[in-house]
């Protein structure tokens, strides 16, 4: 007696629909550009998304371009079903928070993770009809590691500002060593002294004439020296605007 093969068991091929492609096509076109990103694309628009067309090879290819399509969609579909509820617990409202900065393109990376993580927890914890107040145990760590990341990315701010003022001190042929109180105190100096320059109507007609940022700093000090050599009576024209000046402030 002839013994049949054992028929081939397991998960059926996974035919995607052409309505999901040109959604997945759609999606792939709004994601950093990859070597799989891009020959995905070319598959699809060379075969018009018929998933029925492509060889097994780029059904592979396909499909391993869709792992984070489905976790787009998967986050998109709780969103939405999430926004349409009333009295979200605080891990709903944090992951509805999440995810309206995910949409809007402000995530790095660690924060897109810990998204997929904040849905595939809540969707395993209705599978299994556990309290999904228990996720709020979750929420409490979540708010720890996004607290220390804060402070890690302040500090390193902290760090590279205060590099940035040392390179200028020495640009500049300043002490960068003295007390942290006196290098304020000269950056604010020097902040006020330049604002109110810039404030003044002599800067808005040198900045108009010349039309050149770099520029209209050379031309304003070179008009300002040159009033020197315009006099009144034997004084110099800057020597009058500074006497009436003295006076004018002297009075307020």
């Amino acid at each position: 007696m002839i013994q049949e093969k054992a028929k081939k068991r397991g998960r059926p091929a996974q035919l995607l629909q052409v309505a999901e492609l040109n959604d997945f096509m759609h999606f792939l076109r709004g994601q950093e550009d990859s070597e799989l990103r891009t020959e995905v694309i070319s598959l699809l628009r060379d075969n018009k998304c018929n998933f029925e067309r492509l060889s097994e090879p780029q059904q592979i290819l396909v499909k391993e371009a869709l792992k984070p399509y489905r976790d787009h969609m998967k986050m998109q579909l709780l969103a939405d079903k999430l926004e349409a509820e009333k009295n979200n617990s605080e891990y709903e409202k944090k992951f509805l928070k999440l995810h309206q900065q995910y949409e809007q393109g402000y995530l790095d990376n660690t924060d897109i993770n810990l998204l997929k993580m904040m849905c595939n927890r809540y969707l395993r914890f209705k599978a299994q009809k556990l309290d999904v107040s228990d996720l709020e145990l979750y929420l409490s760590q979540i708010q720890k590691n996004e607290a220390k990341k804060k402070r890690t990315a302040e500090n390193r701010r902290k760090f590279e500002i205060g590099g940035a003022i040392i390179a200028a001190c020495k640009e500049l042929g300043t002490n960068p060593y003295t007390s942290a109180e006196d290098i304020k105190a000269q950056f604010m100096e020097y902040y006020r002294y330049f604002r109110r320059i810039r404030q003044t109507q002599f800067f808005a007609e040198a900045s108009a004439r010349t039309g050149n940022y770099e520029l209209e700093y050379d031309v304003i000090f070179t008009a300002l020296n040159n009033l020197s050599n315009y006099k009144l009576e034997g004084k110099s024209i800057t020597a009058i605007e500074i006497e009436r000046a003295i006076s004018e402030v002297k009075l307020k």
